[in-house]
């Protein structure tokens, strides 16, 4: 229980990681104009 706890815990926080990181490129294209 608690490995899969922790297995859904590490999944969020990488697709809380690519979020970021999407958000990140298009603030900076839209900074480029």
């Amino acid at each position: 229980r608690l490995i899969d706890g922790a297995d859904e815990y590490l999944q969020l926080m990488d697709v809380a990681s690519n979020t970021m990181r999407a958000l990140c490129n298009m603030t900076q294209e839209f900074s480029y104009d």
